[in-house]
């Protein structure tokens, strides 16, 4: 069986601005099965808090942040997914 993902992204933001660990437990709070999602990842074109690091770990969120994200979309880097 293939892989599903649900993958909220939080753009539109300055680009000094971080997302924090309240929107990765508002992410984890959305039921993933109703979307049939077995690999939840969050995007942003900014950065993630160090509290929402922790809290993505905790549940098993991915998180790609905007180094990343920019990275993929210049050079074509994979993401590295935990």
């Amino acid at each position: 069986m293939g892989r599903s993902t649900r993958t909220p992204c939080a753009t539109g933001r300055a680009p000094s601005a971080a997302i924090g660990a309240p929107a990765v437990q508002a992410f984890n709070g959305k039921p993933c099965p109703d979307h049939d999602a077995t690999h939840p990842v969050m995007v942003t074109n900014t950065r993630f808090t160090a509290h929402a690091e922790a809290a993505a770990a905790r549940y098993g969120i991915a998180l790609v942040d905007g180094v990343a994200l920019r990275a993929w979309a210049t050079f074509g880097k994979p993401f590295e997914l935990a």
